[in-house]
Order: structure tokens, then C-alpha cells, then sequence
């Protein structure tokens, strides 16, 4: 069985559900497609998801695959699809309105099977016992913070077999920020950093214009370079081991503070 894999705001190999589901069925095609939307974005924006399309390409471990460069999303999908055989497409489910509005138009055309792994929750999992969205945060939050138990991070694939023989477009040219480059292997770089000691006073150095108190994490979020259950996995257990030095510390000294 080959599964096409439309890489769109998942430009990791870590903890990419999308990946994993279509791995599960057979051979993979990893693609993603240059929307001529992608023009809206700013100069910035699309050097930074070029770059991060470039580091991708030697994790995959074999030829990565774009197409053409004005196509849109249907259309060079049904194209790959009929061109390779494939079974299914696989993709990141994505919760905005323009691709939802995208991913019906292609549902009804193509067998499109869309993963949970943008987000930590589902959107439909985090709802009162009504099954109404909330609309107060502290309630939400602490919904949100129950279901965090029992999700396990799933490792980059090994090896990703591909089918021989698809053609490919070039990778877009880039230029890239020396402040923010792009890639997986930089986002856990940088979540590393975090973790070591900016996490700690982070509710207080945030909001200050005289320290790096924040993550600089943004942007790899927003490409997907980061999965947020692998940042809120990590800022979790970051979290768990400074509580327990404090206990160790309090038990030490016979305090109960």
C-alpha cells in the first residue's frame, strides 16, 4: 500500500502523527505543495518555510518531493495521486477556516484522511460536560490540563520508504535570518535552551523588554518545526523535576513550605 504524506504546517519528523499514520499503511510520498497562496506572505515568512522545506529534505532520507510552485493543492494532489497509484492521502489536520473550507472540497474528490497533531487536544475533546465549547478560561484550562496524561511522543521514523521514479520540483531558493534559522534540529535547540533555566521565571521575564525571558519559539511552532505535545511534554517534565528538588530541598531542611 502507498500513502501519499501532504506535508503543510508539519515540517518535522518527531512526533508527526500525520507521518506515523501513513508509515503504519506502507511506502510513503512525502509532498508539499507551493499554494500560490503562499504569495500573501511576507518576504520573511516564506524565506523562514524554505529553509525549513531544505533542512527537512536530508531527515526523509531520500528525495523530497514538491510540486509545481503555482499549483493548487487539489489539482496537484489528484495529479500525484493518479500518477503514483496511491492508496490514500494522509495530513496534519488543520483547524482554520481556509483549510477546512480546502480540506472538504479535496475530501469529496480524493481519499483524504486527516490526523490529529496540530494542537495537544482535539478541539471536540476539551468541551463542558455538555458537550458545548467553553466559553470561560479557567474552567477550560482545567479540562484542558486533565486530559494531558497518557499521550506518548513517538520517535522519528528510522527509514522512510519511498517509491522510485516520482518526479520532483526544485526546493524554492531562500535567504536565511542568522536570529531565527529554521529547521526541526533548531527548534529542539532552542527548546533545550529554554528548559535549562528561562522556563522557571518565565510567567514574570516574559512580559520584560530588558531580558530574553520568552522562548523565541513561535515561529517554529507556527511551521510545525515543534509539535506542542512535544513542548508541553518537555515543559512538563522540566517542571515536575524543579517541584521535586524543591521537596527534596524542604525535606532536607525539615521545612513544610
Amino acid at each position: 500500500m502507498t500513502s501519499i504524506w501532504w506535508i503543510r504546517r508539519d515540517l518535522r519528523l518527531t512526533d508527526n502523527l500525520a507521518l506515523h499514520s501513513a508509515l503504519t499503511a506502507g511506502s510513503v510520498i512525502p509532498v508539499f505543495i507551493l499554494d500560490p497562496a503562499f504569495s500573501s506572505l511576507s518576504p520573511r515568512r516564506n524565506n523562514f518555510l524554505n529553509e525549513g522545506l531544505h533542512t527537512l529534505r536530508p531527515g526523509l532520507r531520500t528525495r523530497f518531493l514538491s510540486c509545481h510552485s503555482q499549483g493548487k493543492p487539489l489539482e496537484e494532489l489528484r495529479k500525484l495521486f493518479e500518477e503514483t497509484r496511491a492508496d490514500t492521502i494522509f495530513a496534519e489536520e488543520d483547524f482554520t477556516p481556509h483549510a477546512r473550507e480546502r480540506e472538504a472540497l479535496i475530501s469529496k474528490i480524493l481519499p483524504l484522511q486527516l490526523i490529529h497533531g496540530q494542537t495537544v487536544h482535539h478541539p471536540k475533546h476539551v468541551l463542558k460536560p455538555d458537550g458545548r465549547p467553553y466559553t470561560v478560561y479557567t474552567p477550560y484550562s482545567k479540562t484542558w490540563k486533565a486530559k494531558l496524561n497518557g499521550f506518548k511522543l513517538i520517535p522519528a521514523p528510522e527509514t522512510i520508504n519511498t517509491p522510485a521514479g516520482i518526479k520532483s520540483d526544485a526546493l524554492p531558493a531562500y535567504e536565511s535570518n542568522p536570529l531565527f534559522p529554521a529547521g526541526e534540529q533548531e527548534a529542539l535547540a532552542r527548546l533545550e535552551e529554554f528548559l535549562h533555566k528561562r522556563i522557571y521565571a518565565y510567567a514574570d521575564d516574559r512580559n520584560r523588554m530588558d531580558m530574553d525571558g520568552t522562548s523565541s519559539l513561535s515561529p517554529y511552532v507556527r511551521f510545525g518545526m515543534l509539535g506542542l505535545r512535544q513542548a508541553v511534554s518537555a515543559a512538563r517534565q522540566a517542571m515536575s523535576g524543579e517541584e521535586a528538588q524543591k521537596q527534596n530541598i524542604a525535606r532536607k531542611f525539615g521545612s513544610t513550605n
